[in-house]
């Protein structure tokens, strides 16, 4: 594949609120949050109207990636991602345009073939569906675990998968993922803390340090990086302005990072750029 073909990464944050992120933003002056909150924007609308009745993220989603209705695909529940006859976008490029691919996390999202496919990751909640390449089965067992079990953690089984993670990142590859990390644990302890949600937030920062080591070395024509940390984060402590809690703080400053390592090289002709907001959450 030539490399003087226009590429296209599309960012996928999770349920935000545009005009609390903008307010964030500008109180602790986050260059790179302003600089996408700032892009044109459009809207639309789905014909779903109740929740846990198709108007759900994890079903909204795949209608982004199908372009189906969800009464079309019939995926209804979070983890579901088997249905037949359901192409999604990045299946469909690679067969159309021959364009590889890297897909990492999106809600519900099955690879499918493997045709042109660079890497694969799914959302620790869809534990059925297969990552790629293997490598990245060490670095989701943790995440799913925890998913799966966070009400009734088994202790034994927990360091177990701590382990597999931890071989992860002693690849030598992936050891500069673990360099960026431990300054960021370090600030961690001191505030908001070590704890589920600054480990989510983490986890997305791991990701796209994963896929940006996957750019730099693989050609890749198309790619999707979902981003769930500031939906989660909203849904536990979203105060009102000014008041602003560490751990959202810590969510907000962590995501001005990825968003610099994701966009900074998009200002050419030859990469593109487009964000996608599934649904705009209200207080």
């Amino acid at each position: 594949m030539s490399d003087d073909r226009t590429k296209l990464l599309m960012i996928e944050l999770n349920e935000f609120c545009p005009s609390y992120l903008k307010k964030l933003a500008r109180k602790y002056n986050l260059y790179y949050l302003n600089k996408f909150l700032n892009f044109r924007h459009t809207s639309t609308s789905s014909h779903d109207e109740k929740e846990f009745e198709g108007l759900d993220p994890w079903v909204q989603w795949v209608s982004i990636h199908t372009g189906m209705k969800s009464d079309e695909h019939g995926i209804k529940r979070l983890g579901e991602s088997k249905k037949e006859n359901i192409k999604q976008l990045w299946n469909y490029l690679s067969e159309k345009r021959n364009l590889s691919w890297a897909v990492i996390g999106p809600l519900n999202s099955s690879r499918g073939s493997l045709n042109g496919c660079v890497t694969f990751c799914p959302d620790p909640w869809n534990y059925l569906e297969k990552p790629y390449p293997d490598e990245l089965n060490n670095l989701l067992e943790l995440p799913i675990y925890a998913s799966k079990n966070y009400l009734a953690f088994n202790f034994f089984t927990l360091i177990k998968k701590f382990f597999k993670l931890l071989s992860f990142f002693f690849k030598k590859e992936n050891f500069f993922i673990l360099k960026v990390l431990i300054p960021e644990i370090s600030k961690i302890i001191l505030r908001p803390g070590i704890n589920m949600h600054s480990l989510t937030t983490l986890f997305d920062y791991v990701l796209v340090l994963y896929y940006s080591k996957i750019k730099s070395i693989k050609n890749v024509d198309f790619s999707i990086i979902f981003l769930n940390h500031i939906a989660h984060l909203q849904h536990h402590f979203w105060e009102d302005f000014p008041n602003v809690h560490p751990q959202m703080e810590y969510g907000v400053k962590i995501c001005d990072k990825i968003m610099k390592i994701l966009i900074k090289d998009i200002n050419t002709q030859k990469n593109k750029l487009l964000i996608l907001n599934g649904f705009k959450q209200k207080k």
